[in-house]
């Protein structure tokens, strides 16, 4: 399984996310992708909206 983890847009360019590529290697990529080339791949996607994490522990600690 391939997973794309976006974290942030390009201001000035709409197309241009950068993030994780896990591209199920044994590695994993980080950079830029074009959100256009992954839409052509038709691949599922969740929002951050819709993204919901199951962890027993918050990520972060105050």
């Amino acid at each position: 399984m391939v997973s794309w983890l976006i974290t942030s847009i390009d201001p000035h360019d709409d197309d241009h996310r950068f993030g994780l590529a896990n591209l199920s290697l044994a590695f994993s990529a980080l950079g830029w992708m074009s959100l256009a080339e992954l839409t052509a791949l038709r691949v599922a996607a969740v929002s951050a909206a819709s993204f919901r994490p199951c962890g027993r522990r918050p990520i972060s600690v105050t």
